[in-house]
């Protein structure tokens, strides 16, 4: 075959087809192109120690602009797998060979050095020498040279807070990638263009886990490192929009391919990843026990940002186990890190993290970032279902990590059911039969005659009710989804399963959020008292006493209801009982300062 063959190939990222050829050409009269096409596929599919052994056997075959080829190749994939020593060493190897040659070694030497640097988080310095690299690309008339570049490029403009400019500049390298047929390059660029959209708010999250999944099944990507990096990216998108049953099955399916590439950053980055999505479904010593296991690799030295990120989350676990003596230290470890990474992009989500966001400037390309500093202003719930990026509704309504709950009128009319696994967002919840159902249920056992009561305002009766109750409970069911076991039924009675907190969401007050699981009527501000109290109050007559059966026909409640209003009023000092059990009567106390009329 033509040298330009076994070139295309590999840049076109059909890794297994040049090592096909390779293995079926005899040894001594396989060409030289060939011999760096392998290398270069044995790199990118995480053999590194084949691809070096390759290179010491076929060295002196080389010319040295094939050598600095062979050995840029080998630089990229041990930076990849964090073995930085003999990555520096294959960068100084590729600089003695230079000695002024023309054409793309000037190229390589570049972006090498960029790569590595950006590894080491250097991004100020990965940009200048992305540009240099670039440069030389375009003199050399190096197209697939000028792709990587460009893409480098912009990963690090991105993380240097100069969000639109950095994503300009990939869409750019996946144009030219598109151009020359390029498909794997392109797809692998595509997605870092829809993680960063998704990451920074750009664009909303359904829509872009939607073509990540696309993207994914039309993947042609040998690249071990490559192609994991992607699940990482969809898992990200998965645990933002709340979607945390999803992301952990993505999660233990990527482990596969991290166990047989062997890469410790990655495994790394999966032991954070595992950490978050324990922490959001409320296994908390679990993620702090997954955090301290990742801290242990000594590459992190070399890895600040990644270093950054797991101080940042083991930060959020520690608050929330209440340690306050590692809290402190941790504030101190990630502002002195912090200033080690002195971007605007790190130092506003460190300032985020330690909740002093006013000391840094917001970005208006961040808006997963604008997002997180305004989240509790008044129009921020509205913003974030508006997003997609329901993961951050937690914090919002200040739920605690994995807390169950229901949430009423984060929109008119809607539902968010929030469970270990996921959080699901109804827009639009026309039955007011359920709503009143769900309610009853949140204040703990519910007869059937307190729900048919409730929901229909019928006095129950077996024969007339039973099926009509027994639909409206599976409806219920059925709008919870996954959480439908939620609704337990126990000897006749109905209830939502202990724990699940009941919220409503009053978009006519300023402190919108109230929980009804502990505010289960609508409560007097002034007396503390609901409708039917002050009613009860108000009509108490000459009568001196009153019992839980005069106070049940009266306001045609259920004798459960009956009963808690009446002790609810004793309890505030309103009323005082006298007698026990079906003799129990209750008696006004003449206190002037207790009236509520």
């Amino acid at each position: 075959m033509a040298q330009a063959s076994a070139r295309k190939l590999l840049y076109r990222g059909d890794y297994r087809e040049v090592l096909t050829h390779y293995e079926k050409t005899t040894k001594n009269r396989v060409s030289r192109d060939w011999l760096v096409a392998s290398i270069g596929s044995l790199s990118f599919l995480g053999r590194t120690q084949e691809a070096q052994l390759l290179f010491e056997s076929s060295s002196s075959k080389l010319s040295r602009n094939e050598k600095i080829e062979s050995l840029f190749f080998l630089t990229i994939n041990f930076a990849r797998t964090q073995d930085l020593r003999t990555a520096r060493s294959h960068l100084r190897a590729m600089k003695n060979l230079d000695q002024g040659l023309p054409g793309v070694s000037k190229f390589y030497i570049a972006q090498a050095q960029a790569f590595l640097r950006h590894y080491r988080s250097q991004f100020r310095s990965s940009e200048i020498l992305a540009r240099s690299a670039f440069k030389e690309a375009v003199k050399a008339r190096f197209s697939y040279g000028r792709i990587l570049s460009a893409d480098l490029l912009g990963h690090s403009l991105v993380q240097l807070d100069q969000i639109q400019e950095g994503i300009k500049s990939l869409k750019e390298a996946a144009a030219s990638a598109k151009t020359m047929e390029l498909e794997p390059i392109h797809q692998a660029i595509q997605v870092s263009i829809l993680l960063y959209e998704s990451q920074f708010g750009l664009r909303q999250g359904p829509d872009a886990i939607l073509r990540l999944r696309a993207l994914i099944r039309r993947l042609q990507i040998s690249d071990s490192y490559t192609r994991i990096n992607l699940y990482f990216e969809l898992i990200r998108s998965l645990t933002l929009a709340g979607l945390y049953r999803d992301a952990e099955t993505e999660l233990q399916y990527v482990f596969e391919l991290i166990y047989l590439f062997n890469n410790p950053r990655q495994e790394t980055t999966f032991k954070l990843r595992y950490a978050e999505l324990s922490l959001l479904r409320g296994r908390t010593h679990e993620a702090l026990e997954k955090v301290l296991d990742a801290k242990r690799w000594s590459g992190l030295v070399a890895n600040r940002q990644l270093h950054a990120q797991l101080l940042g989350l083991e930060y959020k676990i520690v608050r929330e186990l209440g340690f306050a003596e590692r809290l402190v230290k941790l504030r101190e470890e990630l502002r002195q890190l912090a200033l080690s990474l002195p971007t605007a992009l790190n130092l506003r989500i460190t300032a985020r993290l330690l909740g002093e966001e006013s000391k840094v400037p917001a970005s208006s390309s961040d808006r997963i970032g604008t997002l997180l500093a305004d989240l509790h202003a008044s129009e921020s719930v509205a913003r974030i279902v508006d997003s997609g990026c329901l993961g951050l509704l937690s914090r919002r309504l200040e739920l605690r990590p994995g807390q169950e709950a229901l949430v009423w009128d984060l929109e008119r009319s809607s539902l968010t059911i929030f469970s270990a696994g996921e959080i699901l967002h109804l827009a639009s919840l026309r039955s007011t039969q359920s709503r009143r159902i769900l309610n009853q249920l949140a204040k703990g056992s519910v007869t059937k005659d307190d729900l048919v009561k409730s929901a229909w305002g019928y006095t129950y009766h077996p024969l007339k009710h039973d099926s009509l109750l027994y639909a409206a409970i599976a409806q219920c069911r059925k709008l919870l989804g996954s959480a439908s076991h939620w609704i337990e039924n126990r000897e006749n009675t109905y209830r939502l399963k202990p724990g699940v907190v009941l919220i409503r969401l009053d978009h006519e007050s300023t402190a919108p959020i109230k929980n009804l699981d502990s505010a289960p009527e609508q409560i007097d501000t002034q007396t503390g008292l609901n409708h039917r109290q002050i009613q009860c109050l108000s009509r108490w007559g000459s009568s001196p006493f009153r019992s839980v059966k005069q106070h049940q026909r009266e306001l045609r409640v259920s004798r459960n209801t009956a009963t808690r209003d009446l002790r609810q009023l004793e309890d505030l000092g309103f009323l005082k009982s006298l007698g026990s059990g079906p003799s129990r009567r209750y008696t006004r106390i003449a206190l002037n300062d207790k009236s509520p009329s």
